[in-house]
């Protein structure tokens, strides 16, 4: 496809390759994925946060957490800074991991640079105590999330109510 492109005059840009990374990632390509990344920058397109969010979670939702921990630090170190989205998937990661601490100090670096959780924070916070039967600290966040003026959501309850059901069900 990109000689393809390249015969007729269109020159890929940033959005071309996040949408190859991200369809890549969604079949899980990873491999393929990471070569489109690389070929990217070696083109001289500077991955945005798009880019390296896209290439997070597809490894986290293959279960590939190490790697997903790598290219966030990468990512850092690049000089691009993570977003809530960002924070929010390296937050899922975590979770399903069960560590804890580094959710919690995700959470507190996530501040510190000046991001505030949103509601798709805390009802990722929700979900991973919940799925992981920490539903103490999944009602907690419920309870802080209202205390700073946000509203649950629909998604919030039925992440918990599945997390339950789970767990008293099984």
């Amino acid at each position: 496809m990109l000689k393809e492109m390249k015969n007729n005059g269109v020159t890929p840009d940033r959005q071309f390759y996040n949408v190859m990374i991200d369809t890549f990632g969604k079949y899980n390509c990873l491999h393929h994925a990471m070569d489109t990344f690389e070929r990217m920058k070696l083109e001289g397109i500077e991955p945005d946060t798009v880019t390296w969010n896209t290439l997070i979670d597809c490894h986290c939702k293959h279960g590939h957490h190490n790697k997903s921990e790598e290219l966030f630090e990468a990512m850092q170190k690049s000089g691009c800074l993570p977003c809530t989205t960002t924070y929010n998937i390296m937050i899922n990661s975590f979770g399903e991991q069960e560590r804890w601490e580094d959710v919690k100090d995700l959470l507190g670096k996530m501040q510190s640079q000046g991001l505030l959780p949103t509601v798709v924070t805390y009802t990722t916070l929700v979900d991973i105590y919940g799925r992981s039967g920490r539903f103490t600290d999944a009602i907690e966040c419920l309870e802080v999330m209202k205390s700073v003026g946000l509203k649950p959501s629909s998604t919030m309850y039925n992440a918990l109510i599945n997390a339950y059901a789970q767990r008293v069900c099984l």
